[in-house]
């Protein structure tokens, strides 16, 4: 990876609340150049191989950049511009946007001066497949930061996720010690929610960039992790979920609704997230954003790419 030596323009802003405020940093990188990785690979063992590569790498990446006391959110920005000779990638511009929390301006500033240093050496030993250029001029940042403010039509993509009530899973017992009120309450408020798992394609996302390339108006994507830690009640949440559905395999329920069989793919796909979430979670928000609606099937269609 290539990188200009220049320090890039650090925006400072307040944020929060009245009792909780903090100074929030910002800078931008933008990514000039991305080689292609598939160009002298025809057959499909070989991108196989090369993207699994790939994937791991930017894993690798991702967990670097697990630092909840230095780092509030790193942000990928696609910005679609169609032009008349519309060729693959070439209308799309790239940007990383990272920002950072203290509660004292200078603090908030000096944090992200080391966060750029951080990022940059980071991004040169992970990956030499992309040229990076510091954003060092205020306009030009002020610009691609005030993108989303440009656009009328927004979407926000989350992951596919199912509910299951818990009063449905397990039917009613007839015969019951507590009064049956009590059993009504408790059985109300159980309930299994949870996120369907996802499935990444090895070959990257190749063809919904050749899709997006082809859109007739200006379009912004936006992908922005937060490192962040795991609350006791959500881990609690979690272990009383998984713990429902082992009642459940253990008592061999069976109704219309649900079933052992069930029971198990939930708990294996719950105890998979819990185990993942012990490790360096992330909160990721996914926006697109366009200034008249999006053509039909474009934003399913991303949808997806993140989710199954």
């Amino acid at each position: 990876m290539k990188h200009n030596q220049n320090f890039p323009y650090f925006h400072a802003v307040k944020y929060g609340t009245s009792k909780k405020k903090v100074w929030r940093t910002f800078f931008a990188l933008q990514i000039t150049k991305i080689e292609d990785i598939y160009v002298n690979e025809n057959s499909f063992e070989q991108r196989k191989i090369i993207g699994t590569r790939l994937q791991l790498r930017q894993i690798d990446l991702i967990n670097t950049l697990y630092q909840p006391d230095k780092i509030h959110s790193i942000e990928y920005r696609f910005h679609i511009i169609p032009q008349l000779d519309n060729g693959i990638f070439q209308n799309i511009e790239i940007y990383v946007i990272l920002s950072t929390d203290h509660i004292t301006k200078n603090g908030s500033l000096k944090q992200a001066t080391e966060n750029f240093k951080s990022i940059i050496s980071i991004m040169q030993s992970s990956s030499n497949l992309y040229d990076i250029e510091s954003i060092n001029d205020e306009k030009f940042f002020l610009k691609i930061f005030d993108l989303p403010k440009k656009y009328r039509f927004v979407h926000e993509l989350r992951r596919r996720v199912s509910r299951f009530n818990q009063k449905s899973i397990i039917p009613k017992s007839k015969l019951s010690l507590l009064p049956t009120e009590n059993v009504e309450n408790k059985e109300e408020s159980r309930s299994i929610y949870v996120v369907h798992p996802f499935i990444p394609k090895i070959n990257g996302y190749e063809n919904l960039f050749k899709l997006f390339s082809r859109v007739e108006m200006p379009m912004l994507i936006s992908i922005r992790i937060s490192p962040i830690r795991i609350r006791k009640d959500e881990d609690q949440y979690f272990i009383d979920s998984i713990r429902e559905c082992e009642n459940i395999i253990k008592r061999d329920i069976r109704s219309p609704k649900f079933n052992k069989e069930q029971a198990e793919i939930l708990a294996r796909i719950l105890l998979s997230h819990y185990l993942s979430l012990q490790d360096a979670p992330f909160q990721m928000h996914i926006f697109t954003a366009s200034e008249k609606k999006t053509p039909f099937g474009l934003v399913e269609l991303f949808g997806t790419e993140i989710t199954r």
